[in-house]
């Protein structure tokens, strides 16, 4: 087969004898595209005593070959769908002994080729036209019958395969599964599987039972997938390809060390085995699941560890799921599952720790359900008396200096090496399950020997601390009232001692994931080097994130954050936080720069009595295209106020911003949520609303003012920002509403270098995203877009992000925007 591109081409020769290669349907894994074509059309016509209807199918191929070869060259998606139209009544005439000829084999395998056409247009139009014109179902039947044809063994296979590549393009759709199971599809699928069991042919016929699964997982566990998967997965346990390889890089595993792999292509059989079975768990007895947990252990050890594959995922997924029943917990504990999961967790590994750690905490936690008891949950606080003290916390820091620390430049630091964040997690792994002892805080003097905690300043997130030792601390975070939200933090801490290393355990984090586990840092403010010249900056060693095996007062997994830290003076006064506080204080301080380059007011008195400021700078309203950017609307979104920080100091102090003013009126809201800021919250205001799901509503009076203003803006303002922070993914990226422009990510990605194009994307609204604010800002304006801007983890590159990198995509978003303005008038 040539190894040469194959390019569509709308003019295609037809004279003379010719032999055509289709090597973009080979890359795909398409066998069998060799189209020879032969001068005579009648060249096979003669075939002595042969039933003339078996003649028929054969010149029927034929033809039906060249049809898919001219469609497949020609590049047009209008002759694509032509193709299988016409394709529909040629395979409803086909007697299943003529699949057996070497014409039936070409033209099934063109037919593949066409339903996985390179160019995307051709590809939509092939299948879904062949959806509509071809009866899955009855050309699968054909199936069974070729695989014991007298074509050679090699052919048959061939024909067999390509016919179920066919059926999985064709079958994209759940009308088109649920049509094809009513006719008997799943069925003949399952009995090809059975013939075949394990190659090419089996893993195609398990990828289409997987496209069944979703919907029909009861019918597949029923229709004995279940003891077919336990013995396909025994036999490849089993297979000659066993053999015995060096465990490359794993955690404790001396170099040189040996033990059984398999090989590749067992590996990605295997995934499909695990994947299926997992599907067919919950209709899967107790009894018939005994010999899986075997099985799972053997092949987390039988499995290479290098390059992580899907089927280390899945198998982890299994285990997790099994874990479910305390009993399969149990036999996982004891075959010594947990060590197998465990030794998953190399360097090289790491986009599975977090499966690695889910699986090893299930295994644990259920095995031993007393664990599960420990309930995590927000605290139990009341619209009144306790709300009233954190909102009259003290504004600032208590600790007074001669400049604010968020002037102070940030020293670069690196992400934390992937070979220390595996080691931590696995130490943390195996230390889970020590109960603290002790409660220092709140409002208990334990001692000189234990560090002393506060939360007496805004911003501060902090619930209670449990000592397991003078240096060893499990911390609970505050929820958002009337919620589950809990995910920023920030205290003080004083009585360290210097060189010794203090263990903090963060342990009732909500999200399952964090830019922790990609190598972020937590910052840290110390009174001591304030006197230096060093303000914020990144610390901790032993970070690891990770679920364990508690749950929080919503039934969903509590996660834990665990981190080392040594102090490098005695006695300091220090304040640790997820990233670097931007609060109320900060805003009100800013104001006062602002308000000599723009006209600054009160949108409204929020219900815990401070102001919510509004920004006004530009041409004059109605003289130009109006832009709103709003920030902190999540108030644990911190990101966004940096970002925010840089829009304005270049609108408003910035000579060379003078283009971009004379270009557009800008209306800015630096914090729409102080209340939810001065509390510490991680998501919502006072009144426990998420503001940003009722920009559509009067449920916040925060949302109801700004949208009075964003109706005072003009009738189609140009364009909406909503800037917000993200604690999981990487980067600065723009999410917008599916159908709109896209034009200014594409500005945006041209002035920032942080800001990561390939991750934006343009969503579709769903039912639950009514009262998202780039959702109802685009019922107005084409350009509505939520920007979030990563805790400190760049798209690319091992240096975390500061704030005067996000107040360069600030500058970077106004020029943006100015641009896009250009455009629009031209």
């Amino acid at each position: 087969m040539s190894s040469a591109s194959c390019r569509p081409s709308r003019s295609v020769r037809r004279t003379g004898p010719q032999t055509r290669t289709l090597s973009a349907a080979a890359a795909l894994g398409i066998t069998g595209v060799r189209v020879q074509r032969s001068a005579s059309p009648r060249a096979f016509a003669d075939f002595g005593g042969e039933d003339p209807r078996d003649v028929r199918n054969r010149e029927m191929f034929r033809d039906a070959a060249a049809m898919c070869t001219d469609a497949f060259q020609a590049g047009i998606p209008a002759r694509c769908q032509d193709a299988m139209v016409s394709l529909g009544p040629t395979l409803a005439k086909t007697r299943p002994k003529a699949l057996g000829s070497p014409e039936a084999a070409r033209f099934c395998a063109l037919f593949a080729a066409l339903l996985y056409h390179p160019v995307e247009e051709c590809r939509q139009m092939a299948v879904s036209s062949a959806g509509k014109a071809i009866d899955v179902a009855l050309f699968l039947r054909f199936a069974p019958r070729t695989l014991v044809c007298e074509l050679d063994p090699a052919r048959r296979l061939q024909v067999v395969e390509n016919l179920l590549k066919a059926a999985r393009a064709i079958l994209s759709t759940d009308a088109a599964l649920d049509r094809c199971r009513q006719s008997g599809g799943l069925i003949t699928i399952i009995d090809v599987w059975r013939s075949s069991q394990i190659g090419d042919v089996a893993r195609e016929a398990m990828h289409l039972i997987l496209l069944f699964a979703p919907c029909h997982s009861k019918a597949v566990a029923s229709a004995g997938c279940v003891d077919m998967a336990i013995a396909v997965w025994t036999r490849l346990l089993q297979d000659e390809s066993m053999a015995r390889t060096p465990l490359q890089g794993a955690v404790g595993v001396e170099t040189g060390a040996t033990g059984p792999s398999l090989s590749s292509n067992s590996s990605s059989h295997l995934g499909l085995v695990v994947e299926l079975m997992i599907w067919m768990l919950p209709h899967t007895t107790l009894q018939r699941l005994q010999p899986v947990s075997t099985l799972a252990e053997q092949s987390l050890r039988a499995t290479q560890i290098v390059p992580p594959t899907r089927a280390h995922e899945v198998l982890l997924q299994l285990v997790s799921k099994m874990c479910k029943d305390a009993s399969l917990a149990r036999d996982l504990m004891n075959l010594g599952t947990h060590e197998a999961v465990l030794r998953l967790l190399t360097p090289d590994t790491s986009a599975l720790q977090h499966a690695v750690a889910h699986a090893w905490i299930q295994i644990v936690a259920g095995a031993a359900p007393s664990r599960r008891q420990l309930s995590l949950g927000p605290p139990s606080v009341e619209i009144g008396t306790p709300i009233a003290l954190r909102l009259n916390r003290v504004q600032g820091l208590p600790v007074q200096f001669a400049v604010n620390p968020i002037d102070l430049d940030v020293p670069p630091a690196p992400l934390l090496a992937a070979s220390a964040r595996t080691e931590a997690l696995r130490k943390e792994l195996l230390a889970l399950g020590t109960l603290a002892q002790t409660v220092v805080y709140p409002g208990r003097q334990c001692g000189d020997e234990f560090l002393h905690f506060d939360t007496n300043f805004e911003g501060a997130n902090l619930r209670c601390v449990m000592a397991r030792s003078s240096t060893d601390y499990e911390v609970q975070l505050s929820a958002d009232a009337n919620s589950s939200h809990v995910q920023w933090f920030y205290w003080r801490m004083t009585g360290m001692t210097a060189g010794v290393k203090y263990k903090f355990r963060l342990i009732n984090l909500v999200k399952p994931r964090s830019l922790f586990e990609d190598g972020a840092q937590p910052v840290m403010l110390s009174r001591c080097l304030m006197e230096e010249g060093v303000g914020w900056r990144h610390v901790g060693d032993d970070i690891a994130y990770y679920p364990n095996g508690a749950l929080l007062s919503n039934g969903k997994p509590a996660h834990t954050l665990s981190f080392s830290i040594s102090f490098t003076r005695t006695d300091d006064d220090v304040f640790l936080a997820h990233y670097f506080p931007y609060v109320y204080s900060d805003v009100r301080q800013d104001l006062e720069r602002w308000e000599a380059g723009a006209q600054c007011s009160e949108l409204l008195k929020t219900p815990g009595g401070l102001s919510v400021p509004v920004c006004r700078v530009g041409a004059p309203p109605g003289t130009k295209p109006v832009v709103v950017v709003i920030a902190r609307a999540h108030p644990g979104e911190v990101t966004g106020s940096w970002v925010m920080r840089g829009v304005c100091d270049f609108l408003f102090l910035d000579e060379d911003s003078a283009g971009c003013r004379a270009a557009l009126s800008w209306v800015l809201v630096p914090m729409l949520n102080p209340d939810g800021v001065m509390l510490g919250n991680t998501r919502t205001n006072l009144g426990g609303v998420d503001l940003n799901r009722h920009h559509h509503d009067d449920a916040a009076p925060e949302t109801t003012a700004f949208r009075t203003l964003f109706s005072a803006a003009g009738a189609s303002p140009l364009a909406f920002v909503d800037l917000h922070g993200h604690s999981c993914r990487r980067g600065v990226f723009c999410m917008g509403n599916a159908g709109a422009s896209e034009k200014l990510m594409g500005l945006l990605a041209n002035h920032s270098s942080a800001f990561d194009l390939a991750g934006s994307a343009m969503l579709p609204a769903r039912s639950k995203d009514v009262g998202v604010g780039r959702v109802v800002g685009g019922a107005r304006c084409s350009h509505s877009f939520t920007i979030e801007a990563a805790f400190g983890v760049p798209s690319s590159g091992d240096i975390q992000m500061t704030p005067r990198d996000l107040q360069g995509v600030g500058r970077a978003l106004c020029r943006a925007l100015c641009e896009l303005s250009e455009d629009a008038l031209a």
